[in-house]
């Protein structure tokens, strides 16, 4: 029986798979929609006064259309990561979404004129380092092999 279609390049010998294009997809998809909430969501803010209470910068930020946007982002967010989910290791996924730290800042730079400093680049090249290492490895999707058919193991109990 072939396997599932979640897992791709499945190495039986190892109980590991190496990702395929619809979880890079997802995950890039991830990054995007993350960077695009967070632009959104410090556009909308920039309307608060300075000095602004709790309140005042809730309904000033609620009155800003570009909040809905955000809204939306984040909608779509939590629809794709639940599809990337049902394919990989969220081991394996959350890390890959720390490039939205760079994608947030490249676009803070560039939308907002913010600084990046020598600290701050040092860190944005050691997440795009732990990413790399992070991409280099397997995903384990340890299916399991049954008369049915191959499924994905459940997790572990808790002992």
């Amino acid at each position: 029986m072939a396997p599932p279609p979640n897992i791709s390049r499945h190495n039986r010998s190892s109980g590991t798979a190496t990702v395929g294009w619809p979880v890079w997809w997802g995950l890039a998809t991830a990054v995007i929609l993350d960077t695009v909430a967070q632009v959104c969501w410090k556009a909308a803010v920039n309307y608060v006064p300075a000095n602004a209470g709790m309140w005042v910068t809730l309904l000033t930020t609620l009155r800003q259309p570009i909040v809905y946007v955000m809204l939306l982002a984040y909608v779509l967010a939590f629809a794709n990561w639940l599809g990337v989910l049902a394919k990989a290791d969220l081991s394996y996924a959350q890390p890959i979404t720390a490039l939205s730290y760079v994608t947030v800042t490249g676009c803070s730079l560039l939308l907002f004129q913010e600084r990046l400093s020598g600290l701050r680049l040092l860190g944005l090249a050691l997440i795009l380092l732990g990413v790399w290492t992070v991409s280099l490895t397997h995903v384990g999707l340890n299916p399991l092999a049954s008369a049915a058919g191959e499924t994905r193991r459940a997790p572990a109990e808790v002992r």
